[in-house]
């Protein structure tokens, strides 16, 4: 408010999604634009909620449909879905991954939300092997993707894994031994 009381024409920032959210309800009340360095919540691609906002990072939804087209791409066709269920920019982008895939005409064999930093995933991996998944996205830091792939190793499991570009840099180092992630693929939108 007080940017709109001193006369501001145009606003760079906020830097991060929910201050660019917050900000917004009262600049486009003013018409005023605002444009954020830092803000990827795909929400905020809406231009009628959010309107005279623009970003110049790409949105997070567009991880959720590089994913979905690497698994329509892949041998798979029943895959789960493990997401950090406390984290909501990943949470979105599971979300997003769903619906580009069922979109495209393929089924979610299980969702499975994981609070952030999970790193003993054996009911989840059970889960995979009970529900004849034939394929795992891990939407997660490199931590609770580098247990599951471990997890899923030890459990013999045979299944098609996909994490994120983010992900990839970071798992060698968050698993016990990194030919866990033999044949495993990622994203990069």
């Amino acid at each position: 408010q007080d940017a709109v009381d001193d006369g501001i024409e145009l606003v760079v920032g906020a830097l991060c999604s929910g201050a660019s959210m917050g900000a917004n309800a009262i600049l486009s009340s003013y018409g005023i634009p605002h444009i954020s360095p830092t803000s990827s919540a795909p929400g905020l691609s809406d231009s009628s909620a959010y309107p005279g906002f623009f970003r110049v990072i790409a949105s997070d939804g567009m991880d959720g449909e590089a994913l979905a087209a690497l698994v329509r791409g892949s041998n798979s066709s029943s895959p789960a879905v493990l997401y950090d269920s406390d984290t909501s920019f990943l949470a979105n982008i599971a979300e997003i991954f769903v619906e580009d895939y069922e979109d495209g005409g393929g089924s979610i064999c299980a969702e499975l939300g994981v609070a952030y930093g999970e790193t003993d995933l054996s009911d989840e991996a059970q889960i995979l092997t009970d529900d004849s998944c034939d394929s795992v996205v891990m939407v997660t830091y490199a931590d609770t993707a580098g247990s599951m792939l471990t997890e899923l190793d030890d459990d013999g499991w045979s299944g098609e894994m996909f994490t994120s570009g983010d992900v990839a840099y970071e798992i060698e180092a968050n698993m016990n031994d990194p030919s866990d992630a033999d044949g495993s693929f990622s994203s990069r939108y």
